[in-house]
């Protein structure tokens, strides 16, 4: 994956979004790390690996709500995933309730 700076990414997340995406790279050095990854023998890279600056880097990053305690897991206590999951399945329920409504109006 790689973060590129372009107008897309200006538009899509703004200013504050800008700066979660952090480091972003220039088109051209988005570019150049696509061709590396092409150009580089495969028995030097590891499979599914994410990379940045031609180097592997972890797919976890520490902060947040899924916080990295350690290593490069995410990793939650079952009260974190039950809090998530319940606040989850209200916003889904209420989202339901509300295209129901709307779709009830539409007819």
């Amino acid at each position: 994956m790689l973060r590129v700076d372009t107008p897309g990414v200006a538009s899509a997340y703004g200013r504050t979004g800008k700066v979660l995406l952090s480091p972003l790279r220039t088109p051209y050095q988005g570019a150049e790390g696509i061709a590396w990854l092409c150009a580089a023998p495969k028995q030097e890279l590891q499979p599914g690996a994410l990379y940045l600056d031609r180097q592997v880097q972890p797919f976890h990053l520490p902060g947040g709500y899924l916080l990295n305690r350690g290593g490069h897991a995410t990793k939650n206590t079952d009260g974190e995933v039950e809090e998530l999951m319940t606040s989850l399945e209200a916003k889904t329920a209420e989202t339901c309730r509300r295209a129901q409504a709307a779709a009830a109006v539409a007819k």
